[in-house]
């Protein structure tokens, strides 16, 4: 009887030590031999093989843990994500896609893996770096459908002039002196302004003549933001004659012109020179005639 109880004793514990050493190698051999992949940050892929094939994704959450991105996914399919996605359509395989990270830092999110059963679980941490910066190539306009030139709305000009003399004076205005050109440049989600990492570089600028495109040899920063420069009429002189002994005030309109310009810029990559197409539209709204001026004549102000 004592042999028998011993016989069960040394056959049960053999059995838990069977059992630990089981789960043990189970925990070892992880579901992805990749604990984490640094990706480049250029769009690109990458393909894990895994030791298993009873796996799931549970899901995807942001790097803290706290965010989730992503449900999961049990068997062959993709699960996409702000910028890539995810795909399995092997049994013991995964694909991860991550689009061009246009920001100036790293990205990155956790993919929570866990057996069919849900018994075992782990962690891939996959981080993107910031992608490289472009610069530009090449500019070049075009007329498309809906570009060309239009008339804008109209701004004041003027000022009041107190003449203390006895003699009538002739006052020099400078009309477009406060009323400069403004360039604005758009294309499809920032895109080309993130390539550039928000460098502002000098591109060559046209103007819409006779219903055709002409470049002048002026250049402007390409930018974000609305750039503005002086007009070629800031210097346009206006004489008013004032008379003595009284308050003028002068005024008129400035009228203002838009031209609208498809333009496609071609941009390299610095470090592999690969290249990128992107169009975009470029307004520029500046000053082209102004009223002739009206003058008040009224009182000089008195003075205490």
């Amino acid at each position: 009887m004592k042999r028998t109880n011993l016989f069960q004793l040394l056959l049960f514990s053999t059995f838990i030590l069977l059992c630990g050493t089981a789960c043990d190698n189970g925990e070892d051999e992880r579901l992805s031999p990749m604990k984490k992949v640094i990706m480049e940050g250029n769009n690109n892929s990458v393909e894990i093989i895994m030791s298993r094939t009873n796996w799931k994704i549970v899901s995807l959450t942001s790097l803290d843990g706290w965010n989730q991105l992503a449900s999961g996914l049990e068997g062959f399919g993709t699960i996409y994500f702000d910028w890539g996605s995810i795909t399995r359509d092997k049994e013991n395989a995964l694909t991860i896609q991550a689009n061009e990270n246009l920001e100036d830092e790293e990205r990155g999110l956790i993919i929570n893996l866990s057996t069919s059963s849900g018994l075992y679980t782990e962690q891939i941490i996959v981080q993107q770096n910031p992608g490289d910066k472009y610069e530009i190539k090449s500019i070049t306009y075009s007329l498309e459908e809906g570009d060309g030139e239009f008339w804008m709305d109209s701004r004041p000009y003027g000022l009041t002039f107190r003449n203390y003399t006895d003699n009538s004076t002739t006052t020099t205005i400078f009309p477009y002196d406060h009323a400069p050109e403004e360039y604005q440049f758009h294309c499809p989600n920032d895109l080309a302004f993130k390539l550039l990492k928000y460098e502002e570089p000098l591109v060559d600028v046209p103007e819409i003549v006779d219903e055709k495109i002409q470049l002048t040899g002026e250049k402007v920063k390409y930018s974000l933001f609305p750039q503005q420069y002086d007009s070629k009429l800031k210097y346009t002189e206006v004489k008013v004659e004032t008379p003595p002994q009284k308050q003028t005030k002068i005024s008129g309109l400035i009228l203002y012109k838009l031209h609208q310009i498809t333009y496609t810029l071609t941009l390299t990559n610095v470090r592999t020179q690969e290249e990128k197409i992107v169009k975009g539209e470029m307004s520029r709204k500046f000053p082209y005639f102004h009223t002739k001026p009206r003058t008040e004549v009224s009182e000089l102000p008195s003075q205490e």
